[in-house]
């Protein structure tokens, strides 16, 4: 059959693996970003439908303390992903799935997976108490019977708990390169917890709802971990740890700079939740909820194209090809800038359709005016991400400085002006500290970085390919 004469699959399969640079593992991960595309509607819908505005501010309130899970991780799972993505250049699976290869790789993999597996059980005892008691005293509503979010909330966090034991294989997982049978999985966790959330708002669970999807989520990570995956940790796990890694020498110094940041994340993402609440209550948290969270989906998904091949990229710097690494990475990342900046428009278009035809569905959302800030806001940080991510493959971060800057302005910023002049104040103030601040730091600091990359370095990598 001639190049004219072939199918339109073919032609498509084409376009998207050589143009828009799909792989297996985005294609699922953009699937699953697909089908949360899908169901957000669906999912707002029933909550405009059958929850009140106190109700969605309940709702989205819990989704962003949890995500307070950020200050117990303290930026380990990238670190876990990025070694394990070193080692992995050495090592395979057998017949059996048993991990084999050069003997040094294989050591310090399976050291590195069992500090995972300790740290997190350490984390456990403290983000358990941590988030219940911090939680409680949030969310406290002088208008609402404690019982009525209290056992939810505490069910919510105890699931949340068991899942983060978890964390440190999936990280491990992705970092060995088996981000598509992962990102296959989490395909169908992301269906299920949707048919789920629907099913639990249509019989009246109300707040219940959030702890129905941490189940989803649990379930599938257990699936993964102890049934997919067994054999390969179990090869693991029987190795003694050896002295051929050293924790504090390779992996701390880039990880204290990571938790930093990552705590410095919540404060740039997830604060302007529960600041809003404590100022203007649970209906405007819940605008702010609704908004950020179909802004966040748009931008997890078009990070998609950078996130999956963060292992084939780690691969290329243990191999010392910088230019082909370069290559790839401005192209994969101009394409996920270019995509979340096509959606977020399409998302501000929709807002400000909904209030012109005076839509009571628009009452749940942001303005069309404050998306548009906030949707421009993110576009920029998205960008200084993809330039953190190339640093940080070469196990160096000098953006800890910046970020804890950024971060504490940021903080400030939504409490002042959130206080005197509302949301408007929050997501302006946010977009001016990503474009004049975020973005020329970042740039900077990735310019340095790259002189200090020899010349030989490019002398001994292969040519890269068309």
């Amino acid at each position: 059959m001639s190049d004219g004469d072939q199918a339109p699959g073919s032609a498509i399969k084409r376009f998207l693996r050589d143009k828009l640079a799909v792989n297996r593992a985005v294609g699922y991960m953009l699937i699953t970003r697909g089908w949360q595309f899908f169901a957000a509607p669906v999912t707002i819908y029933l909550i405009y439908k059958f929850f009140g505005e106190d109700l969605q501010g309940y709702y989205y309130l819990f989704h962003s303390l949890l995500a307070a899970q950020i200050f117990f991780e303290l930026g380990l799972n990238h670190i876990l992903s990025l070694l394990a993505s070193h080692e992995w250049s050495h090592l395979k699976f057998n017949e059996a799935g048993e991990v084999i290869g050069e003997q040094r790789a294989f050591e310090r993999l399976s050291t590195i997976s069992q500090f995972g597996d300790r740290w997190y059980r350490f984390m456990l005892l403290l983000f358990l108490p941590g988030l219940i008691i911090g939680g409680l005293i949030v969310i406290q509503n002088p208008d609402q019977p404690t019982s009525f979010w209290k056992f939810p909330w505490v069910v919510a966090v105890v699931l949340n708990a068991i899942s983060l034991t978890y964390q440190p294989r999936l990280a491990v997982l992705e970092g060995c390169n088996q981000v598509t049978t992962v990102n296959f999985v989490r395909m169908f966790q992301a269906v299920i917890g949707s048919l789920v959330v629907w099913t639990a708002i249509l019989s009246g669970w109300g707040i219940w709802t959030v702890a129905a999807a941490n189940s989803v989520r649990l379930g599938w990570e257990i699936f993964l971990v102890n049934f997919r995956y067994r054999t390969m940790f179990k090869s693991l796990k029987s190795n003694s740890e050896t002295d051929r890694f050293s924790w504090k020498d390779e992996a701390w110094p880039l990880q204290w700079r990571l938790a930093i940041q990552s705590i410095g994340g919540y404060f740039s993402s997830y604060f302007f939740i529960p600041v809003i609440d404590q100022f203007y209550g649970k209906a405007a948290a819940g605008r702010m909820g609704m908004t950020w969270s179909i802004v966040s989906n748009l931008q997890a998904a078009s990070l998609s194209w950078v996130q999956t091949r963060m292992p084939e990229f780690g691969m290329l710097v243990a191999k010392r090809k910088i230019a082909e690494l370069e290559q790839k990475m401005l192209r994969i990342g101009a394409i996920s800038v270019s995509l979340f900046l096509s959606a977020g428009g399409a998302f501000v278009a929709g807002v400000w359709l909904l209030t012109y035809f005076n839509s009571d569905a628009a009452n749940r959302f942001l303005t069309p005016g404050q998306v548009g800030f906030l949707v421009l806001a993110t576009l920029f940080l998205q960008l200084s991400w993809v330039m953190h991510s190339y640093v940080r493959l070469f196990k160096k971060d000098p953006f800890l400085l910046q970020n804890v800057i950024s971060a504490s302005i940021t903080g400030i910023s939504a409490v002042y002006f959130g206080r005197h002049y509302g949301v408007t104040g929050i997501v302006v103030s946010y977009f001016l500290i990503s474009i004049c601040y975020t973005i020329p730091v970042s740039s900077w600091l990735l310019l340095a970085h790259r002189k200090t990359i020899k010349p030989h370095d490019d002398a001994s990598s292969e040519k890269p390919s068309a």
